[in-house]
């Protein structure tokens, strides 16, 4: 993976960026507008974020809170891993753990300013992979228990589906392996039985 992302921000065409232990993307001059932080931290976001959102679209799902308290985060990483290499064409690791610590560093995302922030590095892609993990997370918190008391973060159902057909194919895989194994031994028994019947003869 690259130490440098490219990509570009929405307001300018070609800058170099650097990803900070807290993932705030920063470049020269006064970028501070497009740092991954929330209004309520920093002042300074709040116009450019008002503006950017005034020019987006969102999706409705994108109105639902998610409390990250209740999601089994760490089962989005191969998703998100999957997605990004997908988008880029290689596994970026600078790109997905900035998805993660987006998702990370706060209780309740907001995921209209999470679209704004990872704009530059997918691109025209930002939108259908925002709206898809926003529904995912939204299904995961949705399937959030209490068992005896203690909470059971939830994971989504698509990728639950999507495990237990994974487990399914290979429960198949390894039953015709165990068939084909058996079949070659009954021949291999079959042939043995054939030659000492010879030798009898």
């Amino acid at each position: 993976s690259s130490g440098l992302v490219r990509g570009s921000s929405p307001s300018t065409t070609s800058s170099v960026w650097s990803v900070s232990p807290a993932w705030q993307r920063t470049a020269p001059g006064d970028m501070s507008e497009f740092r991954g932080v929330s209004s309520d931290r920093d002042g300074r976001f709040a116009p450019a974020e008002k503006r950017l959102m005034a020019k987006m679209k969102f999706p409705p799902h994108f109105s639902q809170k998610c409390d990250m308290k209740k999601v089994a985060l760490e089962v989005f990483r191969p998703w998100v891993t999957k997605k990004v290499t997908g988008y880029l064409g290689m596994e970026d690791d600078i790109v997905i753990n900035m998805v993660m610590a987006e998702l990370e560093n706060e209780e309740q995302p907001e995921p209209r300013l999470i679209q704004i922030n990872l704009t530059g590095f997918l691109e025209r892609n930002t939108g259908a992979f925002m709206a898809e993990l926003w529904k995912l997370l939204l299904s995961a918190q949705s399937n959030y228990k209490v068992v005896g008391g203690k909470g059971i973060k939830g994971m989504p159902s698509e990728l639950l589906k999507e495990k237990e057909e994974e487990i399914r194919k290979i429960n198949e895989g390894l039953q015709e392996r165990a068939k084909k194994i058996a079949d070659d031994q009954e021949k291999q028994r079959g042939k043995e039985r054939e030659r000492e019947h010879e030798r009898e003869e």
